[in-house]
C-alpha cells in the first residue's frame, strides 16, 4: 500500500514588485494588445530598456510596480473641473 501525501495546492506568493515584465506579459495583464506600446512611448506606462551596460537594449520591460501603479492611476474617477 502506497502512502499519499495530502492533495494540497502550492503555498501562494506574492509578486515580485521589482519583476521586470516583457511588453507581451503587460499586453497579456492589461488583455489590451495595440496601445501598450504607445503608453510606453508617451511615458504614461515606466518601462526600461535593459541592455548590456554600454547601451539599451533593443526590448522595453516594465516593473511589475510600475504596471500597478499605472492600473490604478487608470482606475481612478477624473477630477471634475
Amino acid at each position: 500500500m502506497a502512502i499519499r501525501l495530502q492533495d494540497r495546492p502550492p503555498p501562494k506568493t506574492e509578486p515580485n514588485p521589482d519583476e521586470f515584465l516583457t511588453v507581451e506579459q503587460v499586453a497579456h495583464a492589461l488583455k489590451s494588445s495595440r496601445t501598450r506600446r504607445a503608453w510606453i512611448h508617451s511615458g504614461a506606462l515606466v518601462a526600461s530598456r535593459p541592455g548590456n551596460g554600454t547601451r539599451p537594449g533593443r526590448k522595453s520591460r516594465v516593473r511589475r510596480a510600475d504596471l500597478a501603479t499605472f492600473v490604478a492611476a487608470s482606475q481612478r474617477p477624473l477630477a471634475s473641473p
